[in-house]
């Protein structure tokens, strides 16, 4: 029995014998236990995978290995609207970037000190594994003014978030199939 297939298939059958370690040391990136993020990559598909890859795509077809990176909340970037409304020292929490764990106080605002619209916002809980940067609004008080608003900010992101390791594994310019797993980053993988 060969240790690699020549056929790409969403069971993974044809993957490779003996799967990869669920851990290399690198901090801040979650590989796939027992090669799950190994595809089958196409001739076809290779040369389609640059702009999936920021124009790096993987240097061969064949058996390739994927890891999205992950990281945390590292800063506040802006404050893309201030709001209205809104306490002080409230807290909210992002959403999305498939993380947990981050939450963020408004430290200031103007008017009266207590309410109104926000002026600064500190990272409190910087989380862990987000692929990328959440969502965040800081909601107004209950029953304010009709023009209260939600405050939302960018936030910078840290660690490897977001980023794409891709390493050709086996170069084999011979695969055929489809696996729905890899035609997610490969376009015209087939």
């Amino acid at each position: 029995m060969p240790l690699w297939g020549t056929q790409q298939v969403a069971n993974g059958v044809f993957k490779p014998k003996f799967g990869f370690p669920k851990y290399m040391g690198i901090p801040n990136i979650l590989p796939g236990a027992n090669g799950a993020n190994t595809f089958g990559v196409t001739a076809n598909g290779n040369k389609d995978g640059a702009s999936t890859f920021g124009g790096n795509p993987p240097t061969h077809a064949g058996w390739v290995n994927f890891v999205l990176g992950r990281g945390y909340v590292n800063s506040v970037l802006a404050i893309t609207a201030a709001g209205n409304n809104v306490a002080n020292l409230s807290y909210a929490v992002p959403f999305g970037g498939n993380g947990s764990g981050a939450n963020l106080q408004v430290t200031s605002v103007n008017g009266n000190g207590s309410i109104g619209n926000v002026l600064t916002v500190a990272v409190r809980a910087q989380g862990a594994g987000y692929n990328s940067a959440p969502t965040l609004a800081f909601a107004p008080l209950a029953g304010g003014p009709a023009s209260a608003a939600n405050a939302n900010v960018t936030l910078t992101m840290g660690g490897r978030t977001g980023r794409y390791q891709v390493e050709s594994i086996v170069a084999m310019g011979s695969i055929t199939g489809t696996d729905p797993n890899a035609n997610n980053f490969y376009a015209n993988n087939f």
